[in-house]
C-alpha cells in the first residue's frame, strides 16, 4: 500500500526483447516485498513485456536476500554436495545434517507411491513444497523425529525459511526454537518465528490437515555456517518426520562444468574429472576422487561451465595423496576466458602442502567475475614427487 518510485524511464521500441535482459537500478533497494510495474506510454497498438523479475547483485562479504533452497530427505538423498552425518555434524565435514540416527530412515511404508509424489505439500508465505519430481519417490521417513535438527552449511547464511514434513494428521510436527551458533561457539535464538501449517504429508493416505512445522526469516544479523532445530518432535508418541526444505541466503552456488581440456596426468586413475566430485570427504590415494600431476612436474585442467556467466571465487581441496603423503600442490594460476582463447589471469598463489585437504574448500577470489565460461587451473609449483587436487570449482556468492 505504501509506495516508492524505485525507477522511471523509456525503452526503445522493438529492442531488448531477446537475449540479455536491460537492467534498471532500484533507487530503493532495501526491505522490498511487493514491485508494481506500469507501463507509461507504448508504441502503435499496445505495450508489453517479455520478461521482468527483480534481483539482487551478490557479493563476496556478506548474505545477499536472494534464497537459495535445499531439500533434506534422507541420508542417501541430500542436496548436490551434502551428507548425512554420522552424528553430530557440528564437529564434522561442512555441508552435513543430521536429524538422528541414519539407521532409523526408511522407506518400508511407501508401497505404491508417496502423497507428495502427486500433491504439492503446502505453500507457505509463496514457496510451494513440491516434492513429485525432486526427489519424488527417493523420499523418506524416520522413526527418531524426537531430535534436534542439526545442519552445518559450509558458508556463512541466514535461514529465510525452514519447513519440516510430517508423515500425516496423526503426526503433528512441533519445535521449540531456530537457533544458530555465535562467533563465541553458544546457540542463540534466531528470531524466526515458529509455526504450525496444514497441507499433505508424506504417506499414501495423508490428508490435507497434516501438522507440518514452518519457521520464517531468521534476522538479519543472524548469518553462521551452524543452525539448528531445537525441540522438534512428534507430538503424538510414534515420533515420525519426513525431511525438510531450507532456504537460506548467503550460500555460494558452484556452477555445473565438464572438463574441456587437461595436460598430463599421472594415469588414467587420477585424472581431471575427478576434481568435480563435491562429495569428496577426505580418504586415500585409491578412492578415485583426486586429480594428480605426472612424476615431477606440473600439469593443467580447464573447466567449462554450461555459459558465460558470473564466477565471483574459485573453491579448492588440495591433495596429499593420503597415504603416502608425497603429493600436494603448493603454487597455483587460475586463469578465466569467456572464449577459450582470450585468458586472464584471476587469481595466483600458495598452498600449504597437505593441509586443505577435506572439510571446507579453501576460497580464492576472482579477479575478473564477469563473463566467463572457461576457467584454467595450473599447478606452478608442488611438493615432493608432484602436485593435485581433490576439489576444484567455479563459484557464486548469494545467487
Amino acid at each position: 500500500s505504501n509506495w516508492q518510485t524505485g525507477a522511471t524511464g523509456s525503452l526503445v521500441k522493438c529492442q531488448n526483447i531477446q537475449g540479455s535482459p536491460v537492467k534498471i537500478t532500484n533507487a530503493h533497494a532495501s526491505n522490498v516485498r511487493y514491485v508494481k510495474f506500469t507501463t507509461t506510454s507504448y508504441f502503435s497498438a499496445g505495450g508489453g513485456l517479455n520478461y521482468f523479475a527483480a534481483c539482487t547483485t551478490g557479493t563476496s562479504d556478506q548474505a545477499s536476500n536472494t534464497a537459495s533452497t535445499l531439500k533434506f530427505v534422507a541420508p542417501d538423498a541430500n542436496p548436490p554436495g551434502w551428507r548425512y552425518a554420522s552424528s553430530n555434524p557440528s564437529s564434522e565435514s561442512c555441508n552435513s545434517w543430521w536429524w538422528g540416527p541414519s539407521g532409523n530412515w526408511n522407506r518400508n511404508e511407501r508401497g505404491g507411491g508417496w502423497k507428495l509424489q502427486s500433491v504439492v505439500g503446502i505453500t507457505v508465505d509463496g514457496t510451494s513444497l513440491d516434492w513429485r519430481t525432486n526427489p519424488g519417490s527417493s523420499a523418506s521417513q524416520t522413526y527418531a523425529a524426537d531430535n534436534d535438527i542439526i545442519l552445518h552449511f559450509c558458508d556463512a547464511v541466514t535461514i529465510q525459511q525452514l519447513i519440516a514434513v510430517p508423515w500425516h494428521q496423526g503426526h503433528p510436527l512441533q519445535a521449540t526454537q531456530l537457533q544458530y551458533r555465535d562467533s563465541s561457539g553458544t546457540w542463540q535464538n534466531s528470531g524466526a518465528t515458529g509455526a504450525k501449517a496444514s497441507g499433505y504429508g508424506l504417506w499414501s493416505g495423508t490428508s490435507s490437515t497434516a501438522q507440518y512445522w514452518t519457521y520464517g526469516a531468521a534476522s538479519s544479523t543472524a548469518v553462521s555456517k551452524h543452525w539448528r532445530v531445537q525441540g522438534m518432535k512428534d507430538t503424538s508418541v510414534h515420533s515420525r518426520g519426513c525431511g525438510l526444505q531450507v532456504s537460506v541466503s548467503g550460500l555460494a552456488m558452484c556452477h555445473s562444468a565438464t572438463i574441456a581440456d587437461h595436460g598430463q596426468e599421472y594415469d588414467s586413475r587420477f585424472k581431471a574429472e575427478n576434481v568435480l566430485d563435491s562429495t569428496w570427504q577426505g580418504g586415500s590415494h585409491n578412492n578415485g576422487q583426486t586429480w594428480l600431476t605426472p612424476n615431477g612436474q606440473n600439469s593443467w585442467f580447464t573447466l567449462k561451465l554450461a555459459s558465460a556467466t558470473t564466477v565471483t571465487h574459485f573453491e579448492l581441496l588440495n591433495t596429499c595423496n593420503t597415504p603416502y603423503n608425497d603429493r600436494s600442490t603448493t603454487g597455483y594460476k587460475i586463469q578465466v576466458s569467456s572464449d577459450n582463447s582470450n585468458w586472464q589471469t584471476g587469481a595466483t598463489g600458495s598452498l600449504v602442502k597437505c593441509q586443505n585437504i577435506q572439510g571446507s574448500p579453501v576460497k580464492i577470489t576472482n579477479a575478473h567475475a564477469s563473463n566467463v565460461r572457461y576457467v584454467k587451473f595450473t599447478t606452478t609449483s608442488y611438493f615432493s614427487a608432484g602436485g593435485g587436487l581433490n576439489y576444484f570449482a567455479a563459484c557464486i556468492t548469494g545467487t
